[in-house]
């Protein structure tokens, strides 16, 4: 064996145990960044009403964690009424607290809430079947 041979067998080793430790590395990156990814997930029931719940969003008012949604009911004929505003108070693993309080309870068709910080925001529309609406 001359020294050429010697030392190509050499480099070659080195460069197998090189690509062992980057693939074992890389594995261990892949392998911490699935178990990140977890998301654990709890189903928490909030209203219990037979109307119509849409647009659930959540926030937080600076007391607790909170749900504000349109609740809207259905009426005699299959149609619904006018959509009002609610708000849930939860814990925060979700699970509701204290009674869910009315925000809105006027003829106007109130939907498409958000909540930011102590501001619930909606739509007022003029009704049910109308574009118009203020803010």
């Amino acid at each position: 064996m001359n020294t050429h041979e010697s030392t190509t067998g050499i480099v070659m080793i080195r460069r197998l145990f090189l690509m062992l430790f980057v693939g074992a590395v890389l594995l261990a990156l892949q392998s911490r960044a699935a178990g990140a990814q977890v998301l654990n997930v709890k189903e928490n029931q909030i209203t219990v009403s037979s109307a119509n719940e849409t647009t659930p969003t959540l926030g937080n008012d600076g007391i607790s964690d909170l749900v504000v949604y349109t609740l809207r009911v259905t009426l005699p004929d299959g149609t619904g009424a006018p959509g009002d505003i609610w708000y849930q108070r939860v814990t925060s693993d979700g699970t509701p607290t204290g009674p869910a309080w009315q925000i809105t309870a006027d003829p106007t068709d109130d939907e498409l809430n958000d909540v930011s910080g102590d501001y619930i925001v909606y739509t007022a529309y003029d009704s049910t079947t109308s574009m118009a609406g203020v803010i």
